[in-house]
């Protein structure tokens, strides 16, 4: 073999005589020798590297574009270009070793090999493709701040990449000062690269063979290559292939297990599958479990088997991620960055690219209407297309863009439905979701509900607790929903999963499994981790094929341990370094990232070097502690994962307080300066950190910024829990008074939107409390703007005069038009609410008259709005339509769709007062879509409940059940008690209804169990109704109660319901602002009360009614007389209670009576029809 100097002097030679030699086999010599040269050097002076992938790539176009633009152009074009492609190989774990032209040579496993390197190398090729496809079609329209313009036409640059794996040695070449990577996987790489396709991937037959299971990949004819005496075999990568939940079932040691004692809930998820593709309709079923049981394994299994089964679906994967908190919208970022192969690696260029294409291609006949649906539903989830033409004129609106994203997530799953038999969403850790990713779930379930759409819901059952709402969802909706409990396993499974996990012992001791199999308490995890322990304690010593026991080392342990039990024996079996390694780590939670963890062991013993803790966590990887994910959220650092949730709890409570305090100190520093401009969207996390720092003063910052990002991303429950945290947090005084206003005034919107009044008004009166303590006039008045909306939610109208007239007071005193025109508006307001129109009409002129002179449309709006319930509450429905539309025209411009939802509302009002039924149905449906796209219970509520009554007055009477029990999800969200009573009666009243069917059209058994449905709906009412301090409402369902009885012909059991609804609407008339409505519910006790006397055996016996003896004519009067008192709505029921009363007296041969009663009730028909 030539030696290196032997080397060097032939080069010398060639070169002295190149111009007597012939040139092209001058430059094959010298090129050959000097590459062996390199070689050589490398290997006398530098470090061998057993396992390296190299990644080489190299650009074509670029001479045409230097006949394109100038020299300079050239050079700041090819600069960016370059800082865009090596950003992604460093985004990938990649380094740089070298330009050379228009070429560049990236080192994967350096310093330290990984075991991934091969798969982030050919991610980074595709990502380099994309990006440079990217880069073309920016230049295209010349610059990338020229959105609009074209420029010139612009050469493409083209790139082909060659990737191969093996051994290099770095060393350094000729006069270079730095290291570079020779040898033969270099020069195999080059010659990958050399024979790529344009706009290709080549890789090598060793990489094939590393990375085969995660790429789609086809094969080439093999190459020659230089120096091999066989061709090598080589593939073109196409795509990444889908990748499922779990790569792996291994367990402890490697030892993969069987899955046992779930057989039969795999079997109702296939049945349930084959019902939504067979009825073409969307499915829900929620797995629940406690932690360790199981769930992920049981969704593992399902999943392969739905890649066996004939029928094709499309399977989309979506996780719920701890570590960085509440995002909006997380569950469905992670569904569809899984289903388009987005990586937290990818560049936000490469991310939304993504999305675009992918969205694109299920949409393949539309392509314009899928990148408007990609860029929409990015914007929400968080991709920021916020430059998009296609979100012009929605801006910073969130609940517009909620609005828009969410129907677009329909069309596109489905389309994905549509695609093949259906489609199947695995969607884990529900319990962790944030609020955006509920409701955009129990949207895409309502709306979808005739496709072929499974969800399957992984979770714990703290979601109950979170989401109660979740089980009344499920109860209403139970051909929809089905729910699987995970139980641990029994004994007999439970021995069957410990002799699997223990299945190279030959000879288990009996005493070992039993004990193994009853501290495990049928929970599979709890199981993995008590055989762990015994391996550390060298009970159970692992070897190749054949594992031994000894005994005579088991500790001493509880007698029923718990998982904290376990991981402190455990503990004590590591090193000091180990336990404070993964003790920071758990501060961070079940991930951490290796940087963060570096800075946080470090600012406690600084002598520690980073390489030492890089070997620790190495250490502990093969302990089975801690393993590593293959992507992070930082895009420079590993990130890790304890391999449980409860794992990284039980250590966490193991840390010392005041390391722990100066822990999460560090922890918030680091992830602030991680995070840059992203810094908001992790807000919560930092502030949780500041909290358990005893940093309280950083700590309510960052929850407040935690909680106007959440309010931004229209997540009301979310930003309810961190305003009020916010505010738990700071001390009540004149110096915290700003930022306390700020707080409530945001609190109070978000408790306002989920109709949770009482709530928003205590938060408006702090607001208005610290305004007047620093003299904060204009924050006064926006809390009284606020408290007037509240109070009229509410209901509470007696409330709302009072404040609107201590409201225009002090708006009068600081001469502002616009706050004075509100103010008059929520007078009249009061005043139509409560029936006393007459007094309603100046407020609300005067209120029209200021709001035109100060030019605001808003108050112009509100006024409008008022005019026209005056209108209908008059029955003048000209001048009531006129004004409502004029009122929703203002608040549709003023971008105000609550108000415009809530118009809609107010004309189907209208319609329907002028028997209008098919118009108010169509708005009170237009109501509803706004109110769910924009996600205010309020209004939904408000148009569900009208649509069920509208259903339930035609006998659409299942119809109208669905409305109702619709309407109830949302009160449940709320938590609104008065909702939920009002709803409640509504239901019991309706299946009273349902059960006076004629026998022909229902059978006997739907009749009985519509009355059962009838008494157990009321019954509850009555106590909701009790409890929310409602006497209307708890009368009325007495009422109802006892209409039932009669019905049932338990005519005496009838009376005592009426006795305490009379005595509870007796008190409630002297105390009511709205006393018509107080009088028409008594007017209708009394009714009630006379027909069951009619109906008494006894009949000529009177009843007893608070010490009053009254026959059925005293309680007929007593209701003519109330009803009298009682509006319009008054008038219309006093014609039917006067025509029974005549009945009454007719069959009791009182003829002129009769008479006489029907006489003034035709003059009252004649009166209403005037009015």
């Amino acid at each position: 073999m030539a030696t290196l100097h032997e080397i060097e002097n032939a080069i010398t030679v060639i070169e002295t005589q190149q111009s007597q030699l012939d040139s092209s086999v001058v430059d094959v010599s010298l090129t050959a020798l000097r590459e062996k040269l390199v070689e050589m050097q490398a290997h006398s002076t530098g470090e061998q590297h057993a396992r390296v992938t190299v990644l080489v790539a190299d650009l074509t176009g670029f001479t045409a574009m230097s006949e394109l633009r100038d020299a300079e152009e050239v050079r700041d074009t090819m600069n960016a270009l370059w800082q865009k492609l090596d950003s992604v190989i460093a985004s990938w774990g990649g380094r740089v070793d070298k330009h050379v032209g228009d070429a560049v040579i990236a080192l994967f496993g350096m310093p330290k090999a990984r075991e991934d390197d091969p798969e982030r190398a050919v991610q980074a090729a595709l990502d380099m493709q994309l990006e440079l496809a990217l880069f073309n079609e920016r230049s295209r329209f010349g610059n990338e701040g020229s959105r609009y313009s074209r420029s010139a036409p612009q050469a493409q640059l083209r790139m082909r990449i060659g990737i191969h794996s093996g051994a290099v040695f770095m060393g350094t070449v000729g006069s270079s000062k730095g290291q570079t990577a020779v040898g033969d996987t270099v020069n195999l790489a080059n010659q990958l690269e050399k024979n790529a396709p344009i706009e290709g991937i080549l890789i090598s037959e060793d990489m094939f063979q590393q990375v085969q299971d995660v790429f789609e990949v086809s094969f080439q004819d093999p190459i020659e290559v230089e120096g091999r005496s066989r061709p090598e075999a080589v593939y073109v990568v196409k795509r990444e292939k889908a990748r499922p939940f779990y790569m792996s079932i291994r367990g402890i040691e490697g030892i993969e297990t069987r899955i046992v004692g779930r057989n039969q809930e795999l079997e109702l998820l296939q049945d349930v599958l084959q019902a939504s593709i067979d009825g073409s309709m969307s499915q829900v079923i929620t797995v629940l479990g406690e932690a360790g049981v199981g769930k992920s394994r049981l969704l593992y299994e399902f999943e392969r088997l739905l890649a066996l089964q004939p029928e094709k679906v499309n399977i989309l994967r979506g996780r719920v991620q701890r570590e960085m908190g509440q995002q909006p919208y997380s569950l469905f970022r992670d569904l569809l960055a899984n289903y388009f192969d987005i990586h937290r690696r990818n560049s936000p260029a490469v991310a939304r690219e993504k999305l675009v294409r992918g969205v694109v291609e299920i949409f393949a006949d539309d392509a314009s209407r899928a990148r408007k649906s990609a860029h929409i539903i990015g914007q929400l989830l968080g991709f920021d297309f916020s430059r998009s033409s296609h979100l012009e004129g929605i801006g910073d609106d969130s609940r517009r863009l909620r609005e828009l994203a969410f129907q677009e997530m329909v069309a596109l799953l489905s389309a994905l439905a549509r695609q093949d038999s259906g489609a199947v969403l695995l969607l884990e850790d529900l319990h962790r979701a944030d609020e955006g990713s509920y409701d955009l779930l129990d949207y895409l379930v309502a709306e979808c509900a005739q496709e072929p759409l499974l969800f399957v819901c992984i979770s714990r059952p703290t979601l109950l607790q979170k989401r109660p709402s979740y089980h009344m969802v499920e109860a209403l909706n139970a051909e929809t929903y089905q729910r699987i409990e995970l139980p641990p396993l029994n004994l007999i499974d439970s021995r069957h999963l410990a002799m699997d996990i223990l299945q190279h012992v030959r000879q288990l001791p009996f005493r070992l499994l039993d004990m193994i199999v009853n501290r495990g308490r049928g929970n599979p995890f709890f199981t993995e981790e008590l055989v762990s322990l015994l391996i550390e304690f060298e009970v159970i010593v692992p070897a190749e094929n054949r594992w031994q026991i000894q005994l005579i080392n088991l500790p001493e342990m509880p007698v029923s341990p718990t998982l904290a039990d376990m991981v402190r024996l455990r503990l004590t079996k590591l090193t000091e370094l180990e336990r404070k390694v993964l003790q920071k780590a758990a501060v961070s939670g079940r991930v951490f990232w290796d940087g963060m963890l570096i800075e946080m062991v470090r600012a406690q013993d600084d002598a520690l070097s980073e390489e030492q803790i890089l070997e620790t966590l190495y250490s502990l990887e093969l302990r089975d502690w801690i393993y590593r994910r293959k992507l992070s959220t930082f895009s420079d650092m590993q990130e890790y994962a304890f391999r449980h949730d409860s794992l990284s709890t039980s250590i966490y409570e193991t840390i010392p307080d005041e390391s722990c305090q100066e822990a999460h100190q560090s922890a918030a520093n680091w992830l602030i300066d991680q995070n840059g401009r992203d810094v908001a969207n992790h807000a919560a996390v930092i502030a949780h950190h500041f909290e358990r720092a005893k940093n309280l003063p950083a700590a309510s910052e960052w929850y407040q910024e935690a909680a106007v990002f959440a309010q931004n991303a229209y997540m009301p429950e979310t930003a309810i829990n961190h305003f009020q945290h916010a505010l738990q947090l700071l001390q009540n005084n004149n110096d915290s008074a700003p930022q306390r206003i700020k707080i409530n005034a945001g609190l109070g919107d978000m408790l306002q939107r989920q109709a949770r009044f009482s709530a928003a008004i205590a938060a408006f009166n702090e607001m208005k409390s610290d305004a007047l303590r620093i003299q904060n006039h204009k924050a006064e008045l926006q809390a009284y703007r606020a408290l007037i909306l509240a109070y009229g939610f509410q209901g509470d109208f007696r409330a709302l005069l009072d404040l609107s007239q201590e409201a225009e007071k002090v708006a009068r005193a600081m001469n502002t038009r616009e706050d004075t025109a509100f103010a008059l508006a929520g007078q009249a307001w009061a005043y139509f609410a409560s029936n006393q129109v007459s007094k309603a009409v100046k407020p609300g002129r005067e209120s029209v008259a200021l709001s035109t002179k100060s030019g605001s449309k808003l108050e112009m709006a509100f006024s409008h709005a008022v005019l026209a319930n005056i209108g209908r509450l008059a029955a003048r429905y000209d001048q009531a339509v006129k004004h409502n539309e004029r009122a929703q025209q203002l608040f549709q411009r003023q971008g105000e769709r609550l108000w415009e939802a809530l118009m809609l509302a107010n004309g189907a009002y209208i319609a329907h007062a002028q028997s209008d039924n098919e118009k108010a149905q169509t708005a009170y449906l237009q109501c509803l879509q706004i109110a769910r796209d924009i996600g205010d219970y309020f209004t939904a509520v408000l148009a569900l409940r009208h649509l069920g009554r509208l259903k339930q007055q035609r006998e659409s009477y299942a119809e109208s059940k669905i409305y109702y029990q619709q309407a109830l999800v949302y009160a449940e969200k709320s938590g609104n008690i008065l909702y939920r009573a009002g709803i409640a009666r509504e239901l019991g009243e309706l299946y009273f209804r349902w059960s006076l069917v004629p026998e022909g059209e229902i059978n006997v058994v739907d009749i009985e169990a519509h009355i059962q449905q009838s008494y157990a709906w009321l019954e509850r009412a009555v106590k909701l109704g009790r409890d929310a301090k409602q006497p209307s409402i708890e009368a009325q369902a007495l009422i109802d109660i006892s209409r039932l009885l009669l019905g049932d012909d338990a005519y005496h059991d009838a009376v005592p319901p009426l006795l305490e609804a009379i005595d509870l609407m007796e008190t409630a008339v002297q105390s009511a602002f709205n006393k018509q409505s107080a009088r028409f519910v008594l007017a209708l006790a009394w009714k009630t009360l006379a027909l069951v006397a009619m109906r008494l055996p006894d009949a000529d016996l009177p009843i007893n009614v608070n010490g009053t003896e009254v026959m059925a004519r005293d309680c007929l009067e007593k209701s003519v007389a109330l009803l009298s008192q009682s509006g319009r709505k008054g008038l219309q029921e006093k014609v039917k209670t006067l025509e029974i009363w005549a009945d009454y007296e007719g069959d009791r041969g009182n003829a002129l009576r009769e008479t006489a009663l029907l006489r003034e009730a035709e003059q009252v028909k004649g009166t209403t029809s005037n009015l």
